[in-house]
């Protein structure tokens, strides 16, 4: 009987790890060539974010990575309403 209590807390235990991982968000990881494609920025623009710290960026295997996530939530914050009147 505790052998068949112990087994069934290791699978339910097991059941909640794998419910957080798939309501977790999935991390979309760019390279530099695809944040330049995706968002139009030239390879000097996307080193002088990078220099700057205004861009986090990621260094594995000495390649470097990119969060899309922060990307876009850096592009919302400094977001500046068009206006198209002429003055």
């Amino acid at each position: 009987m505790i052998r068949v209590q112990a087994q069934l807390l290791l699978v339910l235990s097991s059941l909640e790890r794998i419910k957080k991982e798939a309501t977790a968000p999935q991390l979309t990881w760019l390279d530099a060539q695809e944040v330049m494609e995706m968002f139009h920025l030239s390879s000097r623009t996307l080193l002088r974010l990078r220099s700057k710290r205004i861009l986090p960026c990621y260094k594995l295997a000495g390649k470097i990575y990119y969060r899309k996530e922060e990307i876009e939530n850096l592009l919302l914050k400094n977001q500046h309403p068009y206006s198209s009147s002429s003055k």
